[in-house]
Formats: C-alpha cells, sequence, structure tokens
C-alpha cells in the first residue's frame, strides 16, 4: 500500500432529516460524498462540508445508469462510486449515517498482518470477541461449528485490497442474533477480545463484509464496489462482499479485517422485516458459493458480469440485475479510458 493517497473520499446515502450526523467526519482528510433518494431533505444542498449529489445530479452524471437504479433503494450508492471513480480519488470508505467515527477511524493500516488460511468459512468475530456472535450474512449451519481459524502465514498491507472495520455498539449482526439471543443489547462493547487488531483471509476463505465501514485502497478493483439492485435490501452488500472477493484473489489482493474503528447508533429497524429481507442470503448461501468457486474470472471487469449471469441462473438476482450492471460496466470503460 502506498504510504500516502492523494485523494480520499467517504461515501454515504441518506434520508436522515436530521443533518448533524454530516459533522462527524470534520477534520479528517477525506471528501464526503453524500448520494440523496427520494426523501432525501434539498437542505443538504446548502451544506459546506459535503458533496450533495440529489436524484437530479445523479441523473445528469450518469443518465442511463441512473434511470436503472431503483428509487428509495440502497443501490443509489452505485452513483456515488462512479461519481468517486470519475473524481480520481486513491481511496473510497463507505459507510451509513448511524455510524460515528472513534480511534483509528480514517488512518490507513500499515505493517503485517496474519492471514487465515483455512476453513472455507471462520467466523471472524470469534477472533476479536469472547461472546457468542457472528456477522450478517455468516452460515448459519456453521455457528455451532469448530471453524477455528488456521493462522500460520503473514502477509504486508499493501497486500490487502479491501478493509473491513468492524463496529462498536450495534455491529453488523443479524435479525436472527436480535430476536433470539440473550446477550444482545444495544449500545454495548461487543469486541474485548484483543489477540489482533487486524486480520486476512486467505484464498479460498470466505468471510462476510458489509458497507458499514469498508474501505477501499485498490482503485484498479474499484469495478467490484458495484452494488446488485434485484436482491433484497439486507442481502445486497452481503453478496456485493462475497463476490469481490474471488476477483481480489484473481489480482493477488485480499479482503482483511480490522478492530473497531466505528460505533454504530444503529437507526430503527423492525428487526422482523430484517429478518424476511436477510432470508435469501441464507437459503441461496451454498448456491452462491458454487458459482464463486466455479466462474473462471480473467481478472478485467467483465468478470463481473460472467459472476451475475450465473447468479441469475440460480436464481439469486433479478434479470434486470444484468441490464444494470452492463450499463455500469460501461461507465467503468469510459471512466478507465
Amino acid at each position: 500500500m502506498p504510504s500516502s493517497y492523494e485523494r480520499q473520499c467517504v461515501i454515504v446515502t441518506t434520508i436522515n432529516q436530521d443533518l448533524s450526523w454530516v459533522n462527524k467526519f470534520d477534520g479528517f482528510n477525506y471528501d464526503l460524498i453524500i448520494i440523496g433518494d427520494i426523501k432525501t431533505p434539498n437542505s443538504y444542498k446548502n451544506l459546506g462540508n459535503c458533496i450533495y449529489l440529489d436524484i437530479e445530479d445523479q441523473h445528469k452524471l450518469f443518465p442511463q445508469f441512473s434511470s436503472l437504479l431503483p428509487l428509495n433503494h440502497y443501490s443509489r450508492k452505485n452513483i456515488g462510486y462512479l461519481f468517486a471513480i470519475k473524481e480520481g480519488y486513491d481511496v473510497i470508505w463507505e459507510t451509513d449515517d448511524d455510524n460515528y467515527p472513534i480511534d483509528g477511524w480514517g488512518l490507513l493500516p500499515t505493517g503485517e498482518l496474519p492471514l487465515i488460511t483455512a476453513p472455507s468459512y471462520p467466523n471472524i468475530y470469534s477472533l476479536f470477541s469472547d461472546k457468542h456472535i457472528w456477522a450478517r450474512g455468516y452460515p448459519l449451519d456453521q455457528i455451532r461449528e469448530d471453524n477455528s481459524p488456521c493462522i500460520n502465514q503473514k502477509i504486508n498491507t499493501d497486500q490487502v485490497g479491501v478493509w473491513q472495520g468492524l463496529v462498536e455498539g450495534d455491529p453488523d449482526f443479524d435479525a436472527i442474533y436480535r430476536l433470539t439471543s440473550d446477550g444482545y443489547e444495544e449500545n454495548a462493547k461487543y469486541f474485548s477480545k484483543n489477540d489482533y487488531s487486524k486480520i486476512g483471509l486467505g484464498k479460498n476463505v470466505f468471510s462476510p463484509g458489509n458497507t458499514q465501514n469498508t474501505l477501499w485502497v485498490a482503485p484498479e478493483l474499484f469495478y467490484y464496489l458495484y452494488l446488485p439492485s434485484t436482491v433484497t435490501m439486507r442481502f445486497c452488500d452481503i453478496l456485493k462482499s462475497y463476490v469481490f472477493q474471488p476477483g481480489l484473489w484473481k489480482k493477488n489482493k485480499y479482503f482483511a479485517f480490522t478492530e473497531p474503528t466505528m460505533f454504530q447508533n444503529r437507526n430503527k429497524h423492525n428487526l422482523m422485516s430484517d429478518f424476511i429481507s436477510e432470508l435469501p442470503m441464507y437459503t441461496k448461501f451454498y448456491e452462491m458459493i458454487d458459482v464463486l468457486q466455479n466462474v473462471p474470472l480473467a481478472g478485467e471487469p467483465n468478470d463481473l458480469l460472467s459472476i451475475y449471469k450465473e447468479l441469475l441462473k440460480k436464481d439469486i438476482v433479478g434479470i434486470k440485475e444484468i441490464e444494470t450492471l452492463k450499463e455500469w460496466l460501461k461507465n467503468i470503460e469510459k471512466l478507465n479510458s
């Protein structure tokens, strides 16, 4: 990883009526890019400490692609990714409007880190916590299995393409955990175990990521930022995270986790609605993994199209995903030319 970057940004979508959350990014060396939606207040336009793109701006910048993305949907964040690529940002950090920086946020990890080489589905949270917890998108049938990580290699941080920072307060748990666990409480400290400050995943080792506190540091792989729009809202960022992992390996890059650098004061959720939205990522999990393990990759943007065509055959994404993805790739090609 280079010792410094010239341009760094944070990308957030919001419909929050309270604009004060924007101030949490003041003082950091990151431009804040906010992607609006139908319910987003126009008053964000008047803020001087962010770049705000409303629906009209989005249509002007990327007309065909913007028209294909659904309104009132998290996938409009894709416009922010394209805008950041267009503007030449070297580092893209993505998060949500209910996450707040704590010690360590905004700093690019350096040095060596241990690498997990087995099993296929380690529970990353177990390395940072003594509590029986797991991340949203972790396969349910693996929760009680002995998936103790095998850690016998090290890599340097310049070999990492995507960093997933953990979050305190209300981490990225699934609705099943929140609904059924006696250990769940809001605004708690979950990651008190300090065996590691950062750890990487080796090739053929999968773990769910999200878009809650995620750092992209390899511009040549920014095309994997694509967020699918034909899956449920609680599945779209999880699917994205699984899709990009084989893409990183093809480029000899890795996915890695760091100790918490954000605190979430979670926006109000209906947990039963979350549960329904999360079901496909569990019922389709092994079909998704089968695709990711078997689609040949060439190390180029069209690999995304190959993957999603196979996901369509498994009924994991809808037919419109292919049309939207093709338009994404057209924009990627144009912006990189």
